[in-house]
């Protein structure tokens, strides 16, 4: 789990090399789980490649990851389902196993996830206000990964 560790500790370094005062939270999307058409057939689940990178969380599918900039603070959401899902598909995973398996600093339920992004973008933009004092500072965002996948050749 350090080689996790270290790779968040580089997507924070990377992007405070691009400006010291930046500050807010890196959200990232990990695989889904699919079906086959309109059946119960679950195909063998792969978690996307920069997630993995990132939170090792190879075995969780529908996830997402934050990451706080400039603490480096990683926190995983996790899906969680009521009773009808438990019985045919097992118990939600535990908070503290997963975070203890993956080495994170917390694990949340995905329902968990808007509030949090709420929650904290409001405490940094707080800490700044506080900071400021006649200083520049920039105020907390929220960096989304976004792009074209240009590994895949399409044609018509």
């Amino acid at each position: 789990m350090a080689l996790y560790e270290i790779n968040r500790a580089r997507v924070v370094q990377s992007m405070l090399e691009q400006d010291s005062n930046i500050r807010g939270l890196i959200l990232l999307e990990g695989g889904k789980q699919t079906t086959r058409y309109d059946t119960d057939h679950e195909p063998v689940f792969r978690q996307e490649s920069y997630f993995h990178y990132l939170f090792g969380a190879s075995q969780y599918s529908d996830c997402y990851g934050v990451l706080s900039i400039p603490s480096g603070e990683a926190t995983l959401f996790v899906p969680t389902w009521g009773g009808y899902t438990t019985a045919v598909c097992g118990n939600s995973p535990e908070f503290k196993q997963v975070k203890k398996d993956l080495g994170l600093e917390r694990v949340m339920g995905v329902c968990e996830l808007e509030e949090f992004i709420d929650k904290e973008m409001k405490r940094m933009a707080e800490e700044d206000e506080e900071k400021k004092n006649g200083e520049l500072s920039s105020s907390p965002n929220l960096y989304l990964l976004k792009g074209l996948n240009t590994d895949r050749k399409v044609s018509c």
